[in-house]
């Protein structure tokens, strides 16, 4: 069984952990939602699971566009729900 020798390791651990790295990729990520909302959205939480870098980041990306998904398995998209609410409801929030 093959080690990775420890100069690698932490190599990889600061390249995950370079912040405008983090951000650029998760960028290219969000610009490609537009084409396929659910796919971004799963990947970038999978992005969450990370390190907290990569955590903090994601999540900014993933409260740009929120979905949910509703019981006949289709999206809905968060800001659609709220529009809904009325004026008094929305102030509970």
């Amino acid at each position: 069984m093959s080690l990775t020798p420890p100069e690698m390791i932490s190599a990889t651990s600061r390249a995950l952990s370079l912040p405008e790295i983090v951000f650029e990729i998760l960028a290219c990520l969000e610009a490609q939602a537009e084409l396929c909302p659910q796919p971004v959205q799963s990947t970038l939480r999978a992005c969450t699971l990370v390190n907290r870098t990569w955590f903090f980041d994601a999540t900014i990306f993933l409260y740009r566009n929120p979905y949910i998904r509703n019981g006949r398995d289709s999206e809905v998209k968060i800001n659609a729900l709220v529009r809904t609410l009325n004026t008094t409801n929305r102030g509970l929030y």
